[in-house]
């Protein structure tokens, strides 16, 4: 007998949050962007968690300098993964590109367009650009996600440490059992 069974594979974890590759990454906007302002602090168990405050008056001040950023959370259209997932932006080369898009007569709203975002470069030598694609409706598959996704999308969670993604009582469940360990 041995440790694993013999047909084993590992469950493939169904990841929520998109990132921006290296290359192309290739999204739209489904909804509303949420904004905020972001630092992250050690958890006291070796990790990282973020402390998210909405966005409406100045830029906090964090514990021992963290940088505070400022950031978009946005659910999109992860063309990659072929599924709604939910995409923070802090880079401010990538929110200006965007802001200039949405403000320009030509390009409005950014649910109406794809957008790519070229990652090149690694670690302080990281570069965005950003390009819109041409307008074009969304199909009826993403159009179908989405609803059933927007239907249970709870954004305030970003303020608790919660998940937006999982419906409240998950959320504070899960908070639960984190605090109990």
């Amino acid at each position: 007998m041995s440790f694993l069974p013999e047909n084993y594979t590992m469950p493939k974890q169904e990841k929520m949050y998109a990132k921006f590759v290296k290359g192309d990454t290739t999204f739209r906007i489904l909804g509303p962007a949420t904004l905020g302002w972001v630092y992250w602090s050690d958890d006291g168990k070796g990790g990282r968690i973020p402390t998210r405050l909405k966005l409406g008056s100045e830029k906090p001040d964090a514990p021992h300098g963290e940088p505070v950023k400022h950031f978009w959370f946005l659910p999109i259209w992860d063309y990659l993964e072929s599924r709604v997932m939910l995409l923070e932006i802090t880079q401010v080369s990538i929110q200006k590109a965007i802001t200039q898009l949405a403000q320009d007569k030509d390009w409005g709203d950014p649910t109406g367009y794809d957008i790519v975002v070229k990652r090149t470069g690694d670690a302080m030598e990281t570069e965005y650009s950003t390009m819109a694609k041409p307008h074009k409706a969304l199909t009826k598959e993403i159009k179908d996600e989405w609803e059933a996704v927007k239907a249970k999308l709870n954004m305030e969670a970003l303020f608790q440490n919660g998940d937006p993604m999982k419906p409240s009582s998950e959320s504070k469940l899960d908070e639960f059992e984190r605090l109990m360990k």
